[in-house]
């Protein structure tokens, strides 16, 4: 698995792609642990502000490498069969049917 995983990481697309969600994910930690204290030194709008922008530049990194790398053009690392995706899928679905216990009810 590790030259796979090698092998994925040298095509552009994976890079764009995994960068994006890096940063995305790397900047919601970060911008979220220390709110308080940037608002305190920055104000409410700059938080906000700073926090949309840093957002938009992620997804839209992963956007780019998609569009432009990733449409039936990079690497396949693991290509299910029938018994595998239908696992997939039932584990799926019950991971969705789980998360919908979590909204509130419609009155």
């Amino acid at each position: 698995v590790p030259m796979a995983m090698h092998a994925a990481f040298a095509h552009k697309g994976v890079r764009w792609i995994a960068g994006g969600w890096v940063a995305f994910m790397t900047e919601n930690v970060v911008l979220s642990h220390n709110r308080q204290e940037i608002i305190a030194e920055f104000g409410e709008k700059a938080y906000r502000t700073g926090y949309s922008c840093l957002s938009t530049a992620a997804c839209s990194s992963i956007l780019y490498g998609y569009l432009r790398y990733g449409r039936k053009q990079g690497p396949i690392i693991w290509r299910p069969n029938t018994p595998a995706g239908a696992a997939a899928l039932l584990l799926q679905g019950c991971g969705l049917v789980g998360f919908s216990q979590m909204f509130p009810p419609l009155s």
